[in-house]
């Protein structure tokens, strides 16, 4: 795939090209090393999460799960009832 603008992109944008233009075009030019630098260096300044932090996360999301999974299960059960008994399936 070619990055270069066609005439219809320069005439979309004289003058000087928008930021993000400018950094499709620079991308382009690096080589497979300095990519995996570039990670290496974006990977550095995350802030990653503590273990602690990993572990609250992770059992609030199991809670909340059982939650809606118990919500659900009620909200089935009362529309089965309520089926059955509009139905006169259920004695």
């Amino acid at each position: 795939m070619c990055w270069d603008l066609t005439q219809r992109e320069k005439t979309l944008f004289p003058g000087d090209f928008p930021p993000e233009m400018k950094a499709v075009k620079q991308m382009a030019k690096n080589s497979p090393a300095q990519f995996v630098r570039e990670v290496r260096q974006e990977a550095a300044k995350v802030t990653w999460p503590t273990r602690r932090e990993t572990t609250i996360s992770t059992v609030m999301v199991f809670v909340f799960c059982i939650i809606a999974a118990l919500f659900f299960l009620l909200v089935d059960q009362v529309l089965q009832i309520g089926v059955r008994y509009l139905f006169g399936l259920g004695g």
